[in-house]
């Protein structure tokens, strides 16, 4: 192994191994420097990353998601933009009309009331309608069925899309795909993966990219779980299962800097080959639930979801980057 390829490894299972960044460096034994003087690099623009809200009327999840926006809002250094990362919603997948159109007004209704900033979103598995037509009991004949309803909601006038904003290039993609009425996996169709190709090549290599996906591009942290004593076999749900190449992809453009997700629940970051890879926790943290102590049986060792929370992200113009996960004091319900 060169000593390059010893540093990405050491260094991404550090990082996965959830060790600072500044430790992590040491152990691939590049050392760590001390800055001199004060920094001179310049923020282009600070965000915040808010992912796996799971509103519903229940489980005071309404006034949660309102808790995390106000806390969004009352930052002293607040963000300029929201980036949501997916799962709005509790579930539509599974659930009738009704039930879907009560959850997606009090998603718009407690926006509206808490905050003033504007949202960049993404899809999530949940946000997706009567997939399982049976349990949501539709025809087929709905005219938003699927997709379709999530991007009415949100007011997104297609599944991926990119813009840029302070000299980055931000990149939004679909990652769920469907693949039965209850199941589906993570990655990009072909005419997706297409557009990302087209999209980094239209962009100039100076000007650095974020990529926000739902279901996260790597992920490391649930390799460790344990169910019933036996290996956890790994979920095509959890990660891209086209990861390999979306990777050698972004190994062709450094200009990728940051890829963020949700999903999972669990705050981790990668770094690999010059690419961060975070998941930013959950503002729902355990869907709104505390973890019951029967939640960990048999699992060694134990991964617990994130506390309620989000993130914020600054953005430098030098391409760099600084991620910060905050919990907003939210308690569970009982």
């Amino acid at each position: 192994m060169s000593r390059r390829s010893f540093l990405a490894a050491a260094a991404a299972t550090a990082a996965a191994l959830g060790i600072p960044a500044t430790s992590a460096r040491a152990l691939a034994g590049g050392g760590v420097q001390p800055a001199a003087g004060v920094s001179t690099r310049k923020r282009a623009i600070r965000i915040a990353h808010m992912t796996d809200t799971h509103i519903e009327p229940e489980m005071r999840a309404g006034e949660g998601v309102g808790a995390a926006f106000e806390h969004v809002m009352g930052l002293k250094d607040r963000p300029e933009l929201i980036l949501s990362g997916g799962d709005h919603v509790m579930d539509s997948w599974d659930d009738t009309a009704e039930r879907t159109r009560v959850q997606w007004e009090l998603w718009s209704k407690v926006y509206k009331d808490h905050c003033t900033l504007p949202i960049k979103s993404c899809l999530g598995n949940h946000d997706i309608w009567a997939v399982n037509r049976t349990k949501a009991k539709v025809t087929g004949e709905e005219p938003n069925l699927g997709k379709q309803r999530g991007l009415d909601e949100l007011g997104m006038s297609a599944r991926y899309y990119a813009f840029e904003k302070a000299g980055w290039k931000f990149i939004v993609l679909d990652s769920v795909i469907p693949t039965s009425e209850s199941g589906y996996e993570g990655g990009l169709d072909d005419e997706q993966f297409a557009w990302l190709s087209d999209q980094l090549l239209q962009t100039p290599a100076t000007t650095p990219v974020l990529v926000l996906s739902h279901i996260p591009i790597l992920h490391a942290s649930m390799l460790l779980v344990k169910d019933d004593k036996q290996p956890r076999k790994t979920s095509r749900g959890l990660f891209f299962m086209d990861a390999l190449r979306v990777v050698a992809l972004f190994e062709k453009h450094p200009n990728v800097k940051v890829c963020i997700s949700g999903h999972i629940h669990i705050v981790e970051r990668i770094d690999l080959q010059g690419v961060s890879y975070l998941c930013n926790g959950a503002v729902c943290g355990n869907w709104w639930g505390a973890e019951k102590p029967q939640d960990s049986a048999n699992r060694l060792p134990r991964v617990v979801r994130a506390t309620p929370g989000y993130a914020t992200i600054d953005l430098y113009e030098d391409g760099g980057f600084e991620n910060e996960y905050h919990t907003y004091g939210w308690k569970y319900e009982g």
